[in-house]
């Protein structure tokens, strides 16, 4: 067996040709010759394993079979063998370092990769999985196998036992000169805890009850890639091991100081166990993620599954990561698993991993405190200040003013404005435009609303300050309103109101007879402030169910923080009416709902528009919680001749013209108009017109009359007209 070894390392030496790509394919040859480079680094590994083998002791032959007892000469000859080995330190490196000629043609390699189609496929791999210089060899040698079957003859003459002829723990344990430390430390890298197996590119073949003796293969498809320019992310990854955003840091948090200590502290092992609690506004993750980085620390997050945190804690020690567990899923019982706490804790107690706990509502076990030392930061929402400065990162080409308004109207996290502005930037190029700031308001909304809505209606705003037909007086404090929260932040932060307890936000109440404008002036505020409507379906938010209106009326106030709207109640007088006197049980629970609303109406920090018909309905408790309270009378003659105006669309065909002078002076509000021409071009079009005549109008009339209860007098469209129009 050991006089063949020099032929099958000068077998192996190089990958035969007959694997070279056909077709000349450009990027495939430069990956294959890559990959050659890097197996003559192997190679010597394997050569010097050889030749180790070669003079290590064996036992005699004993006539002319193989003896296969050991001697007291040969078991004295392995115990001098094994004292030698050095007691070092794990430091895991490459198992042959390249030479200086291999290294120069790497480098060139790259250049020309670079030049035609990106990087190669072995430094893109390492990259992207974050890999070890011995972990991508580990893969090599694996990859090698299923070239060439003489490898497998190496392994067995180098481990001494041809039956053993596929890639091992034992086999990886040996290559090199490893001493006791490294040996334990290159265990670990390919157990199943190992980075190489978590990310699904290597699998044990064939388990072993020794661990070491565990076989490993190459995952399906890792030496498809090895010649190929794609990303290996799509399937080779840790789902537990969290990539940290480029450019990650606690800059754009109040309490940067805390933080940075509380990271410090959890790298020296001062504390075992750290906590960041705060609302979604305040950037929970993202400042996990800038306690990892300033600890210099990886980050391996916990998933809650009962099944998988004995191997999970394991993982993150092996890797000496941070520990990470968002703890908002325990706060709700009938989510958590049964008994997930309970094991959580008793888990948490014993590992000597940091951790670091995270949500929006602290959750300290007495227990877990009573085992670790513990100590947290609650954050607060990033000042207008501290968002203007992320807005500037983001997008080079902001000036201040446009930072400043960004930063009043979308009260985004870092990471929601990293986001942003690789949206802009996609968009921009999409449209052949070089400044993607013309695009941050698409983007914001696009990242803001991703998730889909239970109790509310998206609306975007189509219809500007033109199409609102109000009395100028009112029609200014419409338009206030949006001015007034761009002007939130200055007033709230700058000038120190916010410091009244006033609970944030601006709450605007709009009451009048329906149809006079209410849900058009709230759609015009939200166009102006470039934000969407979230228009709240109450048909889906009142339940007879005791507790789930509340429960329900939560998720919509949350759904609306998130995705930066405006939330517009209509016919808020259901919802927001007045507490009565307690009766029965259903009118205590009436009250309790009303108290709920009221609570968090105040809470809201956002731009709230709730639209009554019936303002002496809705409690007096919530008429003070209003900034802006606005009455939209019945048009009067002026403005309905503009509505009237407005209510012939362009391109609608008329008979001649149409006499409006003796329509305006009909108490009609604007959605009545609207229903009134609709229902005359659609009865126009039943009758087979080809255009709609002034009788057509008048049923319409007649007929938006009878919907509203209303009686129109006979003489209605009498008098002399000295006002009409047509429309072309």
């Amino acid at each position: 067996m050991r006089k063949r070894s020099d032929s099958l390392l000068r077998q192996t030496a190089s990958p035969p040709e007959r694997d070279a790509p056909k077709g000349g394919d450009a990027f495939a040859r430069l990956a294959l010759r890559d990959l050659r480079i890097h197996l003559k680094g192997v190679h010597r590994a394997l050569r010097s394993a050889v030749a180790r083998q070669a003079i290590s002791p064996l036992p005699e032959l004993a006539g002319e079979t193989d003896r296969v007892c050991v001697t007291p000469s040969d078991a004295e000859s392995m115990l001098i063998e094994l004292d030698a080995l050095p007691n070092d330190a794990p430091e895991l490196g490459a198992l042959c370092q390249p030479t200086e000629l291999e290294g120069r043609q790497r480098t060139e390699l790259r250049r020309t990769a670079q030049a035609q189609h990106g990087r190669l496929p072995i430094d893109r791999l390492q990259s992207e999985c974050s890999l070890s210089d011995f972990e991508i060899d580990v893969l090599l040698i694996c990859a090698a196998t299923e070239m060439d079957r003489s490898y497998g003859r190496l392994f067995g003459y180098i481990l001494d036992d041809m039956s053993r002829q596929a890639p091992s723990i034992e086999l990886f344990c040996r290559l090199g000169h490893p001493g006791l430390g490294e040996r334990l430390a290159r265990r670990d890298m390919l157990g199943k805890r190992g980075r190489l197996r978590r990310c699904g590119l290597l699998h044990a073949s064939e388990d072993h009850a020794m661990p070491v003796r565990t076989q490993l293969a190459l995952s399906d498809g890792v030496l498809e890639r090895l010649t190929w320019p794609g990303s290996w992310r799509d399937r080779f990854y840790d789902s537990a091991a969290i990539e940290l955003p480029e450019g990650i840091s606690l800059d754009c948090f109040e309490q940067k100081g805390l933080l940075l200590r509380l990271a410090s502290m959890l790298r020296d092992g001062e504390l075992g166990l750290g906590g960041v609690w705060g609302d979604r506004a305040s950037g929970v993750d993202d400042a996990v993620f800038g306690i990892a980085a300033a600890a210099g620390l990886p980050l391996h997050k916990l998933p809650l599954d009962p099944a998988r945190i004995d191997d999970e804690l394991a993982a993150a020690q092996t890797r000496g990561a941070l520990l990470w567990i968002p703890t908002d899923p325990l706060a709700d019982p009938q989510a958590a698993s049964p008994g997930l706490s309970a094991t959580l804790i008793e888990r948490l107690s014993r590992t000597a991993s940091p951790v670091c706990l995270s949500g929006a509502s602290p959750w300290r076990p007495a227990p877990l405190l009573a085992a670790r030392d513990y100590a947290e930061v609650r954050l607060h929402t990033a000042s207008g200040g501290l968002r203007e400065r992320l807005w500037r990162q983001a997008i080079d080409s902001l000036d201040d003013h446009r930072a400043r308004d960004l930063a009043a109207r979308f009260r985004l996290t870092p990471g929601e404005v990293r986001s942003v502005a690789r949206v802009a930037k996609a968009h921009a190029a999409l449209c052949g435009e070089t400044d993607p700031a013309a695009r941050l308001d698409d983007a914001c909304r696009q990242v803001t609303q991703w998730q889909g809505l239970r109790f509310a209606l998206l609306v975007e705003p189509r219809r500007g300050a033109d199409d609102l037909i109000l009395p100028p007086d009112l029609h200014r404090q419409v338009l206030e309103v949006a001015r007034f929260y761009r002007s939130l932040l200055q007033v709230d932060e700058s000038w120190g109101f916010n410091r009244l307890g006033h609970g944030g936000g601006i709450k605007v109440l709009f009451t009048g007879d329906s149809g006079t404008g209410k849900t058009l002036a709230a759609e015009v505020i939200a166009g102006e402030l470039g934000l969407d409507l979230l228009k709240i379906d109450l048909s889906q938010i009142v339940s007879k169910w005791v507790g789930e209106t509340e429960k329900n009326l939560e998720i919509a106030f949350r759904e609306a923080e998130a995705s930066q709207t405006l939330l517009f109640f209509d016919e808020a007088d259901t919802l927001f009416g007045k507490r009565g006197e307690v009766r029965g049980g259903n009118d205590r629970y009436a009250n309790l709902e009303v108290g709920f609303l009221l609570q968090r109406l105040e809470q809201f920090s956002g731009l709230a528009v709730l639209a009554s018909n019936l303002r002496d309905e809705i409690d007096q408790a919530f008429i003070r919680r209003f900034q802006i309270v606005l009455h939209f009378p019945r048009p009067k003659e002026e403005e309905r001749r503009a509505l009237w105006r407005m209510a012939f669309p362009p391109a609608a065909p008329f008979s001649g013209a149409i006499d409006i002078d003796p329509i305006v002076k009909l108490d009609m509000t604007g959605a009545s108009i609207v229903g009134a021409t609709r229902m005359a071009a659609l009865l126009a079009a039943d009758a087979g017109s080809e255009a709609i005549s002034e009788a057509h109008l008048q049923e319409g009339i007649r007929r938006q009359y009878r919907h509203e209860s209303r009686v129109l007098s006979a003489s209605a469209f009498s008098g002399d007209p000295h006002f009409a129009t047509r429309r072309r």
